[in-house]
């Protein structure tokens, strides 16, 4: 049916015509910005993401050599005294 009523509309008014074709072309152009929204915001996350990973990572490193320091300096300096 309604297709029918864009049908007779579009026959008996140009106008109408031309603004329903505008609305179909900005209906497009709303996907095409939600798309863009998205891979733009895929893309922050994603970055941040590896920041993220590469901080904990670094910091999970400076963990294992400072507790390696550690178990070192307790290990040496326990002699007993004589």
């Amino acid at each position: 049916m309604l297709t029918e009523l864009r049908h007779g509309l579009s026959q008996c008014d140009p106008i109408l015509s031309l603004l329903l074709a505008l609305s179909r072309n900005k209906d497009k152009e709303i996907a095409m910005l939600k798309n863009l929204l998205a891979a733009i915001g895929l893309f922050v996350v994603s970055r941040k993401g590896y920041e993220w990973y590469t901080e904990f990572q670094d910091l999970k490193e400076r963990a294992a050599r400072a507790e390696e320091q550690h178990k070192s300096n307790t290990s040496g300096g326990d002699h007993a005294p004589s």
